[in-house]
């Protein structure tokens, strides 16, 4: 980050107005069809994560480790709750904001879910290489080098247009709250920052943004 770059907190990135304009709303709120569309849009990135990367079997090594690596049994946020899509450790940080497609590209994607159209489908996958970073940018105004966006309290950062991903770990307490094993919470932490350290690059080529994997 360069000196010109400021970081300021994640803004609401959504846009009523737009959504307005776009017949995507119903009342004061997004329309059934809005979130029908957002929900389909979300499974596709999933599978663009896991065609690129081989992210379900990544969550099964995980899982099957020597280590027993655990993931929160309680949603951490309502990203992990809401827009997990069956994955367990792994989880979209992003807002996604699909009223900042176009009319054209808002078709596109009605056309996608009415068909069935298989999100690992070329098609599909190439729609999100297409409009990923448009829908997922968190200042749509600013360039994607002109700010960094803080996420968490403890000042966790991304830049502007970064693919942001969620990984549950849960550390193994006692009824008291404290670490049953110190040394092996050690251990689990080591393995999962050896493998953030070799998925952040792979992933930031595969979707050609930063990307950055958070863990929780």
């Amino acid at each position: 980050m360069d000196n010109k770059t400021i970081k300021q907190w994640t803004p609401d990135v959504h846009d009523m107005v737009l959504a307005r304009e776009k017949f995507l709303t119903e009342g004061d709120g997004f329309s059934g069809e809005y979130f029908q569309l957002r929900d389909y849009y979300l499974k596709a990135v999933y599978a663009r994560l896991n065609l690129t990367t081989g992210l379900a079997e990544l969550e099964e090594a995980i899982s099957q480790d020597d280590l027993a690596i655990a993931h929160r049994t309680e949603p951490e946020n309502v990203y992990q709750e809401y827009a997990a899509f069956g994955f367990k450790y792994f989880y979209l940080r992003n807002d996604v904001a699909i009223e900042r497609l176009t009319s054209a590209q808002l078709d596109e994607l009605s056309e996608f879910v009415s068909s069935g159209a298989p999100c690992e489908s070329e098609a599909v996958q190439d729609f999100v290489a297409r409009t990923l970073e448009t829908v997922i940018r968190s200042s749509p105004e600013l360039e994607s080098d002109a700010i960094e966006i803080i996420y968490e309290d403890d000042g966790r950062s991304a830049p502007n247009n970064a693919l942001v991903l969620g990984l549950s770990f849960q550390p193994d307490y006692d009824e008291n709250g404290n670490l049953r094993d110190y040394e092996q919470n050690a251990r689990k932490n080591m393995f999962l920052d050896a493998m953030t350290a070799d998925l952040e690059p792979r992933l930031s080529e595969a979707f050609g943004l930063p990307v950055r994997i958070f863990r929780y």
